[in-house]
C-alpha cells in the first residue's frame, strides 16, 4: 500500500526535533532525528513528485508511523486531484506552509517582532552590482496622459471615510475588468474568454467576491461577480463583521464601503501549465486584474488598500469551496478619511 504525506501535512524543523504538523486536524507530532532519518530514507518521490511511503503487507514499520497514518498525516493512496498532481508535493508544501501563516495584529507581538530585526533594512539595487556605461536623462513633458495622472497620484489609503460609493461606479469598475467582453476559440485550448487583463494562457483562473458594506443601491452582503451574465450573486453564507475581520487579519479593513477578495480556481491553470511555474502565474495574475481595478477605482477618487493577508482558516470556514480554490488577495476600497 502506498501512503501520500496528506496536502495539508507538513514539516517543520523546531530546537532539537522535528515537528510534522497537520493544521486541518489541528495535530503536531514531534519526530526525533532517528524517526526523522528513517523518513528520509523511505520517504520516495511519486510520479507527481510529491511524498510518499510503500508499506508492504506482512512488513512491520516503526509505531510512529502507524500513529502518523492514524491522526491522517499520511493517506492512502488515491489519485491525487488538480492543482497539486501537476504542480508537485514541494509547490503544495510551500503552498500550504503559506496558507497558514499566523499575521500578527496584537501590538505587543508586533513590538516585540521588531525587537528581534535589530538589524537595518537592507539598501540593495542592480545599480551597484551591474556595469553601465553612461547615464541617460529621460526627458519629461509638462503635461501627463489621463491614465498617467491617475498612476502617480495613487497612493495606500488604510483610513476611510463613512461616505458611500456608488453602485453604479463599482459595477463599471469590476465589469471592465473581470467581465467576459467576448470569447475565442483557440483550438485544442477550447473556447477562451477575453477580460480586460492579461492573464497566462487565458485561462483567467481568478473569480471574485464583493463584501458589500456601504454602497447605494446594493444591500451589505458577500456577493460573487458572475462573468458570463455580468451581475452579482448574493450568497447565503453565515458569518458576522467579526468574522470578516478574522478574515483580514485583523487590520481593520472592515473600516471601508466594500471589498474585493480573489479566488483561484487552480484547476483552470495547472491544467496547461503543468509544472510549479503555473503557481507562480497564479500571483502575477492576480497583480495584473487588481491593478486594472485600483486605478480604475482611482480615477474616481476611490482609494484602495490591497493585502495578502488572508486567515486561511476562516476563509474555508465562510466561504464554502474545494481544496483547489484559495483566497490570493483582498482590497479595501473607499473615500479617503
Amino acid at each position: 500500500m502506498i501512503y501520500f504525506l496528506n496536502s495539508s501535512s507538513y514539516f517543520l524543523l523546531k530546537n532539537e526535533n522535528i515537528e510534522i504538523r497537520n493544521p486541518e486536524w489541528n495535530y503536531v507530532a514531534n519526530l526525533s532525528w532517528e524517526a526523522f532519518e528513517w523518513m528520509y530514507k523511505n520517504l520516495k518521490k511519486s510520479r507527481y513528485n510529491e511524498l510518499c511511503i510503500s508499506i508492504e503487507p506482512n512488513i512491520g514499520v516503526p509505531d510512529f508511523v502507524e500513529v502518523l497514518i492514524r491522526r491522517n498525516v499520511f493517506v492512502k493512496s488515491v489519485e491525487k486531484p488538480m492543482p497539486w498532481n501537476y504542480w508537485g508535493f514541494e509547490t503544495q508544501l510551500f503552498h500550504y506552509a503559506a496558507m497558514h501563516t499566523r499575521f500578527l495584529s496584537d501590538p505587543i507581538e508586533i513590538d516585540l517582532q521588531k525587537i528581534g530585526m535589530s538589524d537595518a533594512p537592507p539598501r540593495v539595487s542592480l545599480r551597484d552590482e551591474l556595469e553601465y556605461t553612461r547615464s541617460v536623462c529621460l526627458p519629461h513633458e509638462e503635461v501627463k496622459s489621463p491614465v498617467g495622472e491617475v498612476i502617480s497620484r495613487r497612493r495606500t489609503v488604510r483610513r476611510f471615510s463613512s461616505e458611500p460609493i456608488s453602485g453604479v461606479v463599482l459595477s463599471e469598475v469590476v465589469s471592465t475588468t473581470f467581465g467576459v467582453s467576448q470569447y475565442v476559440n483557440s483550438g485544442f485550448f477550447g473556447e477562451l474568454p477575453l477580460k480586460g487583463y492579461p492573464s497566462s494562457g487565458a485561462r483567467h483562473e481568478h473569480e471574485l467576491l464583493v463584501i458589500i458594506f456601504n454602497v447605494t443601491g446594493i444591500d451589505a452582503g458577500i456577493y460573487l461577480y458572475d462573468d458570463e451574465n455580468d451581475n452579482f450573486l448574493q450568497l447565503n453564507l453565515s458569518y458576522n463583521l467579526d468574522d470578516l475581520e478574522d478574515l483580514t487579519g485583523r487590520q481593520g479593513m472592515t473600516h471601508s464601503a466594500f471589498m474585493l477578495l480573489t479566488i483561484c480556481l487552480s484547476e483552470r491553470i495547472a491544467w496547461k501549465y503543468r509544472n510549479p511555474r503555473g503557481y507562480t502565474d497564479v500571483y502575477e495574475d492576480v497583480g495584473h486584474a487588481l491593478e486594472n481595478v485600483i486605478l480604475h477605482f482611482e480615477d474616481y477618487a476611490i482609494s484602495a488598500w490591497l493585502s495578502t493577508a488572508i486567515d486561511n482558516n476562516t476563509f474555508k470556514r465562510i466561504i464554502p469551496v474545494g481544496d483547489s480554490r484559495f483566497a490570493t488577495a483582498v482590497v479595501a476600497f473607499g473615500k479617503k478619511a
